[in-house]
């Protein structure tokens, strides 16, 4: 015997359940199909694209430490050429005294004596001191040494001595002693520049 229930039997909140159940399983198969790996989907594109501009802001910073190397390698080498442009190829000790004697002669220094020192030398200069004996006021000592500091080529005074003042005609006079270094193109250098620069040996031609 079939028992034939209508849909009117049914009552309301069964209806009501069912389609609860239905939407539930639908959502859940929408959440699980679509609405996760969509989520997922958009989190790793979030990662990538925080990558890339992590990758770019270093490639940023990068250009620019970059930059700033090569300009300080320029300005170094412009320092360079500047320094070695001061510096002979010859220690050229008599024309280096008469710029010292034209110096003091200007300001009325007296220069007593000159003394030349052992030189020294490495790779890429040769050192040349010169022990100089002065003789004058302390504001024309002070313009000696400036001046020489301000010289078209490179000399240091080392070490200076100053001797105890003497009143002479009003003025303090003093003694000073000053230890000079001047600089030239070490031979080893010219030879390694000329080393670098001779042209290279034609072939030995065969003979019969």
């Amino acid at each position: 015997m079939r028992i034939l229930v209508s849909l009117a039997q049914i009552p309301f909140a069964l209806w009501i359940l069912v389609a609860a159940g239905l939407a539930y399983m639908d959502y859940s198969t929408w959440n699980d199909t679509v609405y996760q790996p969509l989520l997922a989907s958009n989190e790793a594109k979030k990662g990538e694209l925080q990558r890339l501009v992590a990758a770019n802001t270093r490639a940023q910073e990068f250009d620019a430490q970059r930059a700033a190397k090569l300009k300080e390698l320029q300005d170094l080498g412009e320092q360079f050429r500047e320094t070695t442009s001061k510096i002979p190829r010859t220690a050229s000790i008599p024309a280096v005294l008469k710029t010292f004697a034209d110096i003091s002669d200007s300001i009325g220094l007296d220069i007593e004596s000159y003394k030349p020192q052992a030189e020294s030398s490495d790779a890429f200069v040769q050192i040349t001191p010169v022990e100089v004996n002065l003789n004058g006021t302390y504001p024309q000592l002070m313009s000696f040494l400036d001046a020489v500091a301000n010289m078209e080529r490179i000399v240091h005074s080392k070490h200076v001595t100053l001797g105890s003042p003497q009143k002479r005609g009003g003025a303090s006079r003093l003694k000073s002693k000053v230890l000079f270094e001047t600089y030239s193109i070490s031979q080893a250098s010219i030879d390694q520049e000329s080393q670098g620069t001779a042209a290279p040996a034609a072939p030995a031609q065969g003979g019969k």
